[in-house]
């Protein structure tokens, strides 16, 4: 009979609001888990909102301490006996417990049949000014709400404010309470004045899901209420105008959701897309008539008007890839859409080799992944220093970063590659992105060797390594491994080099040591006097180690680089030319 008799009413306060209202009527209650009749209050408030049409505040006295709860009691000068309600800034309430009476209470206050008494219903109320709201989240994910305003009828208030608010879903216990609070000046009087209201709130790292939004214009600084024994009374504190949503999820309001919508920041609730691209012809900067299909990286067509994919679209792929840092423009993210080959959202060399593939073979570009391994190491010993990169699969390509000390374009310009391949790299500060692929699709190979100093790397990242049928091979990076090639540790601590020398401002230091131990390593100027320390007592496990010395704040000279261990004591010359 319970579940009925809330049936019936939810019904006919939804009729009733939707035909009568100009604004949602406000229940705010002050609530405290300590006090019996508190749960009954928030259940009834709960029900009054459920039936769309209907605000409700929870503000919590104890377990989550809603922001403002004593400033708005304060408002409308009551104790903070609980519960406690206040209806659309207009009427007060004291709770009774049990939530359908309460319900019933709040209801009859609403509509103004409160058992007889001189309640005028809220629905009366004419609103003076209109009010549109929009809550979404900024780009750091915080809770920007906007409140438009226009004031249609004239109006008056001893101190009107505009109130923006959100308040959290903790449970059904604590279903709506609020938690951030801020009051702005309202500084619209007269009919026909505009204005839009923004603030945002920092986010508390809480769902999105359980977050809702009001906006309140209210007066502040009218007449507290004034009760009668029955706890009602009318107030100068009312509320003008109300809103409330949950985050947009519809950003240009065009009826799509903008998970689901093709251009989501644009109006287009024809969502036409002529090429097919997943973007909508009205965001799409790229052509609508399947010109920067994928592998069409230039765009061109052929005599018939149709898109033409060729090696010239192989060479501004590469060409996209080294310099997109340097160029972004437009025509670039048509670029990037075309590169995609694969489809995996990645433009990188592995787009190239498919693109190769399709190109001189006609194939269909690959969609498979961890299918092969792969290794880029470093290889250091007395005789050579090189970049290998291996794979069970054959390799079509390569890209990598390198971190480097000095000037390496040399080294690059001279790799030897089998036959038909090609390299580019681009630097920036001793920074090189390199990219390689098999251009003539038929010369793949298990092993690279890149006759490069390594002495000089700082750092290899960013690996990209494709194979010959145009998928990734995860690759691992053997870092600061240096591999003997058959020539064993020496039989002491050593320093097999210093690189460069002469060297500015940077200086690699090898050594090797034969077992573990206790090093130091330390720099020492002509005088005799130590200038820097690199390693103090630092306990190594045996194996090649390197370290660098940074002297741009030492003069030209000749430096001399020591290491030391609880066995053995070692010196060579460095020389510091600036």
């Amino acid at each position: 009979m319970t579940i009925y008799l809330k049936i019936i009413y939810k019904f006919l306060l939804f009729s009733s609001l939707a035909l009568s209202q100009n604004y949602p009527p406000v229940i705010e209650v002050w609530s405290s888990a300590t006090w019996a009749g508190c749960p009954y209050a928030r259940a009834a408030a709960k029900l009054l909102e459920e039936n769309n049409n209907s605000i409700a505040l929870i503000w919590s006295e104890d377990t989550y301490n809603s922001p403002g709860w004593i400033s708005r009691m304060d408002m409308y000068s009551f104790q903070p006996t609980s519960p406690y309600a206040v209806i659309g800034g207009s009427f007060m309430f004291l709770g009774y417990s049990d939530t359908q009476t309460m319900y019933n209470w709040y209801f009859g206050i609403i509509n103004g049949d409160f058992y007889n008494y001189d309640v005028p219903p809220i629905a009366s109320y004419d609103t003076p000014m209109d009010l549109s709201m929009d809550f979404r989240l900024d780009e750091q994910g915080n809770y920007a709400l906007t409140a438009d305003v226009e004031i249609i009828d004239d109006f008056i208030s001893n101190d009107t404010k505009i109130i923006f608010i959100t308040k959290k879903f903790f449970s059904d216990g604590y279903f709506a309470t609020v938690n951030n609070i801020e009051t702005l000046d309202f500084n619209l009087s007269e009919v026909g004045q505009t204005a839009s209201f923004n603030h945002t709130f920092q986010s508390d790292g809480s769902d999105i899901e359980d977050i809702t939004a009001v906006v309140l214009i209210q007066d502040v600084g009218g007449a507290p209420c004034s009760p009668t024994s029955n706890g009602v009374g009318p107030c100068g504190t009312r509320i003008f105008q109300a809103a409330q949503m949950q985050v947009n999820q519809d950003t240009d309001s065009d009826g799509i959701i903008s998970a689901e919508d093709n251009c989501p920041d644009i109006y287009n609730p024809d969502q036409l897309d002529d090429d097919g691209d997943g973007f909508g012809n009205s965001c799409d900067i790229c052509d609508n008539v399947n010109v920067f299909i994928p592998g069409n990286v230039n765009g061109d067509l052929n005599e018939t008007g149709e898109p033409l994919v060729n090696f010239f679209d192989v060479v501004d792929l590469i060409d996209y890839l080294a310099f997109e840092e340097q160029t972004i423009t437009p025509i670039n993210e048509c670029k990037s859409q075309a590169g995609n080959v694969n489809f995996d959202n990645n433009v990188n060399i592995i787009d190239v080799v498919n693109l190769v593939n399709m190109v001189l073979f006609d194939n269909v570009p690959s969609m498979q992944s961890n299918t092969a391994e792969g290794i880029l190491s470093i290889v250091q010993n007395t005789v050579t220093e090189k970049i290998i990169i291996e794979s069970d699969s054959e390799i079509g390509g390569f890209q990598f970063r390198l971190s480097t000390l000095t000037n390496i374009d040399e080294h690059l310009d001279n790799i030897l590659l089998p036959e038909g391949w090609s390299i580019k790299y681009i630097s920036n500060d001793n920074e090189y992105i390199v990219y390689a692929f098999d251009a003539s699709g038929v010369n793949s190979s298990n092993e690279l060797i890149l006759n490069i100093p390594v002495t000089s790397v700082l750092d290899v990242k960013d690996i990209v390594i494709a194979s010959k049928d145009g998928f990734e091979i995860k690759t691992s990076y053997n870092n600061d491994t240096f591999t003997q090639e058959s020539i064993s540790l020496p039989n002491r601590p050593n320093i097999h080099s210093l690189y460069p020398n002469p060297f500015n401002p940077f200086l690699t230091v090898s050594y090797s040591l034969p077992f573990e131990t206790t090093v130091s390593i330390s720099i020492y100027n002509m005088l005799g006097e130590r200038v820097s320390t690199l390693i103090n007592e630092r306990y190594l496990t045996s194996g090649y180690h390197r370290i660098s010395w940074d002297a741009s704040a030492f003069p030209s000279g000749m430096y001399f680089v020591k290491i030391q261990t609880p066995t053995i004591i070692e010196t060579k010359k460095a020389l510091l030319l600036k």
